[in-house]
């Protein structure tokens, strides 16, 4: 993400139940905070879809508001 911008905070989401070190295991996604909404754009437009491991593609949006 740093490619795109000035990446401000990122949150990995943990299962901490799951015994993969101390700090669990990866729930699969994650939250990624840039400075301006002209970065958020451009990393959407570089990364959603990219293969972050074989098979499954990385996807990238903005945040959708609670309902």
């Amino acid at each position: 993400f740093a490619k795109y911008g000035t990446v401000v905070r990122v949150q990995v989401m943990r299962n901490l139940n799951h015994a993969r070190g101390p700090y669990g295991a990866s729930k699969g996604y994650g939250f990624v905070n840039m400075a301006t909404m002209e970065e958020a754009n451009s990393a959407i437009a570089g990364l959603n879809g990219r293969p972050l491991i074989p098979e499954k593609p990385l996807q990238v949006s903005l945040k959708t508001p609670k309902q």
